[in-house]
């Protein structure tokens, strides 16, 4: 399963700026090694302390591994959200549309 991972800089952290910059510079370096399989693609927002990873595991333990791994971890926000397909997104609309579908002639006869 694919999680997009999105992270933003802690401003409530006390730590050095200089020590926020290096652990930032330490995780980009790590993923731009490729050190890290599980990370499908990062995406760091333009003119931002934030960006978005994409990273494939198979539990919630796996993804709290990965991102426990990377050196930003502690200073930053992450807010996480488990990606679908367009394929699954379309079978719910569908499954949706029949369930309306059903429920037409009880709707009508409540007018």
């Amino acid at each position: 399963m694919q999680f997009a991972v999105l992270t933003r800089a802690n401003t409530a952290v006390n730590v050095p700026p200089a020590v926020a910059i290096g652990l930032a510079q330490k995780t980009f370096e790590q993923i731009a090694a490729g050190k890290e399989s599980r990370i499908k693609a990062v995406y760091p927002f333009a003119g931002q302390r934030a960006g978005i990873l994409i990273i494939e595991a198979q539990s919630g333990e796996e993804l709290n591994e990965v991102i426990g791994s990377l050196p930003f971890f502690p200073i930053v926000n992450i807010e996480i959200h488990a990606l679908g397909s367009v394929q699954s997104a379309l079978k719910g609309i569908e499954q949706a549309q029949r369930q309306i579908a059903e429920m037409g002639p009880a709707l009508a006869g409540s007018r």
